[in-house]
């Protein structure tokens, strides 16, 4: 999208500047007429940055789309016509409610209407606001018909019919995708309800400092492990070793260094796989795999946290997945969690194959109920 014109406006940024450059209209030779074309040039532009955004606005309507739009926004001295877009949404619609046409003064710089807010309520209604917070905060919910009239007490339950009813048409049965990672299932050991209403509705996780962290350290051991540089190809010309990882991870970084792992060399780092279990397609990335004096294989899990309560059935699928990988036998591979800041080495009791598939087998069996 263009924005706005730097020849008229100081806030716009020159478009050499910007690195779209290349697909911005250009200023001819400077003349009235070159002006002229160029704000046209900007104009078309923008009309044309409008219709692919309400192309992917339309086009994303299942069943139904509503359109709106408004005459005024605060601080325009004149009301300002329905776009392009909408008269055409408008002339196609087979409902339409169009308001008629405004008049001064523009409703939004209307001084002095306002309600103070939130209300100050009576002592004995503060009471009750209060109780019902904290009822909702504890998690005790409702406390009863107490003090309700029958009339008010049957108004109650016919809300809370109404609300478990529409609560109930908004739940669907959601089966497992075809392929899911190996992050995703442990989710829905944890908590089934909340893997199956993310497999319906995707939504973004909020990354936390500690995840982070965590982040930044398994990348650091990714290029540690990764930089097959020998000291004899180091010149003196100022080159460096390879990066010693960021300050928010110096702890980290000078607890693996002085660790039992530091100085043995992986066969993998960060191996991405694909594993197939009771039938169900499962990825992930497995941190590191050593050779193994009493198996033939280590896999190896960073954690990064001090708290070390991680899920056993993590490495199990790790250990079955590169089993698959490596065509080896399940005995053959060793898999421990490693608490980098501790230098702590822990080996779970692990699931078996038959136990990881019966468990994966039910999930895909049997499904989920998911909000949609």
């Amino acid at each position: 999208m263009v924005g706005g014109n730097p020849l008229t406006n100081a806030e716009s940024l020159p478009y050499a500047l910007r690195l779209d450059a290349g697909s911005l209209p250009r200023l001819g030779p400077v003349s009235k007429q070159s002006i002229d074309d160029f704000s046209q040039a900007l104009k078309d532009d923008q009309m044309a940055s409008e219709d692919r955004l309400g192309y992917v606005a339309v086009s994303r309507a299942k069943t139904r789309l509503l359109a709106s739009a408004s005459y005024w926004r605060a601080g325009w001295a004149r009301p300002r016509p329905p776009s392009r877009l909408f008269r055409t949404i408008a002339g196609l619609a087979s409902v339409t409610e169009l308001v008629d046409e405004p008049t001064l003064p523009n409703p939004l710089d209307v001084k002095g209407v306002g309600a103070a807010w939130p209300v100050t309520l009576d002592h004995d209604e503060q009471e009750r606001l209060d109780a019902a917070a904290a009822a909702v905060a504890d998690g005790s919910g409702w406390g009863g018909d107490a003090g309700l009239s029958p009339e008010d007490a049957g108004r109650v339950a016919r809300w809370q019919a109404l609300a478990d009813q529409m609560i109930q048409q908004t739940r669907r049965q959601v089966a497992v995708p075809a392929s899911v990672s190996a992050s995703a299932l442990l989710t829905a050991r944890r908590d089934e309800a909340a893997f199956f209403d993310d497999v319906a509705r995707p939504m973004p996780r909020l990354v936390d400092e500690h995840a982070a962290r965590g982040t930044s350290f398994h990348r650091w051991v990714e290029r540690r492990f990764q930089s097959a540089v020998s000291f004899a190809d180091w010149d003196d010309d100022g080159d460096e070793a390879p990066d010693g990882g960021g300050g928010e991870i110096a702890d980290l970084v000078a607890a693996f260094e002085r660790g039992r792992y530091a100085h043995q060399t992986p066969l993998a780092v960060e191996a991405s796989f694909v594993a197939v279990v009771a039938g169900q397609q499962v990825r992930g990335r497995i941190d590191a795999v050593y050779p193994s004096a009493g198996h033939k294989y280590q896999i190896v899990d960073w954690k990064t946290s001090s708290r070390m309560d991680a899920d056993p059935m993590q490495l199990s699928l790790y250990r079955l997945a590169w089993a698959q990988s490596a065509g080896c036998p399940l005995e053959d591979v060793d898999a421990v969690f490693y608490y980098v800041k501790a230098d702590k080495m822990v080996r779970p009791e692990l699931a078996s194959q038959a136990q990881i598939e019966a468990w994966v087998a039910t999930l895909r069996q049997d499904g989920g109920i998911a909000a949609t």
